[in-house]
């Protein structure tokens, strides 16, 4: 358990100094990209949930018209 707070401590004082360095308007520049970089993954993440759902409702839609063509009485003119 001793470890993971070591690293903890270690990440955390990392992130203070590198924050420590930038002056108020790089670190809110700083901010801003990473909130930037937030939302396109999360964007893709979203898109990528959607897609999945609409393959998965073509399969079902594709299925169920294979299944009505294979089940429709033949008509009297293809004989």
């Amino acid at each position: 358990m001793s470890d993971r707070f070591s690293v903890v401590n270690y990440v955390t004082s990392a992130f203070t100094f590198g924050f420590s360095a930038l002056t108020s308007q790089e670190m809110i520049a700083a901010t801003g990209l990473l909130i930037a970089v937030l939302t396109f993954i999360t964007n893709i993440y979203f898109k990528r949930r959607i897609d999945k759902r609409q393959h998965e409702l073509h399969q079902l839609q594709v299925a169920k018209l294979n299944q009505e063509l294979d089940t429709s009485p033949e008509s009297p003119d293809s004989r």
